[in-house]
């Protein structure tokens, strides 16, 4: 067998496979990194609800935290995330701030109160102009601004056009303050009840295993392609 004849298959085969047996390990790194992940929001969102801090500093290590808060509603500052669907009805979250009571600090929170078909939109804003009652809720933290991807709209503030959860330019909009998160109410509601809440899903995504067993099964068939090449070429000698 002529060596010289499989020394450009050499120096493309070694680096493909040992960038391919990288790519793979690096997968395996992501997907303890990600089950990791998937424990400690799992542990999170079983663990018992506690009173929401009202200090910006004490909300870091509360994402994905159950919690309540007790005060009343400020409705007319509402905004309506679009493009919601539940069932197959289309629909609107509902996004209003809550205005806490004096002993939990008297401060502002968004609340994700739930979804809203269409149709129900204008009963619900009638309902609200005489709702300002006090209530104690319960729900998720979700820190920071989230729902976007490459096919999300623009969100246009100045037409109250939302299609993603910003908490710093909805406030800004309200023009009120409030924490950097939105709190996604958890309650079931009432079969026929406006909005809908409960409905929130903060599953992960775990894919990594696959990509690793994809990037080894590349490395391993392009070495057997090489073993079947140097094979051949022996054969012809």
């Amino acid at each position: 067998m002529n060596i010289r004849s499989l020394v450009w298959p050499l120096v493309f085969t070694i680096p493909a496979v040992l960038i391919l047996l990288t790519m793979g390990f690096w997968q395996l790194e992501r997907l303890a990194w990600k089950e990791q992940l998937i424990a400690e929001r799992a542990t999170a969102l079983v663990a018992d609800p506690v009173l929401l801090p009202s200090t910006a500093d004490d909300l870091q290590t509360m994402n994905f935290r159950r919690v309540f808060v007790t005060g009343h509603f400020l409705h007319a500052k509402a905004v309506h995330l679009q493009n919601r669907n539940h069932n197959g009805v289309r629909g609107v979250d509902v996004i209003t701030p809550l205005k806490r009571t004096a002993s939990e600090g008297g401060g502002l929170v968004l609340v994700n109160r739930g979804w809203v078909p269409l149709a129900k939109l204008e009963m619900l804003a009638d309902g609200n102009n005489s709702a300002g009652a006090i209530k104690r809720l319960s729900g998720v933290v979700r820190l920071g601004a989230r729902g976007r991807n490459d096919f999300t709209p623009d969100n246009v503030p100045e037409k109250s056009s939302w299609y993603s959860v910003d908490p710093a330019a909805m406030a800004q909009v309200m023009e009120i303050d409030v924490p950097p998160l939105v709190l996604d109410a958890d309650q079931v509601s009432k079969p026929g009840e406006y909005p809908v809440s409960g409905l929130s899903h903060y599953d992960l995504k775990n894919n990594h295993l696959s990509y690793a067993l994809t990037w080894f099964a590349l490395a391993a068939a392009l070495m057997v392609i090489f073993g079947l090449f140097a094979w051949r070429l022996r054969e012809q000698d």
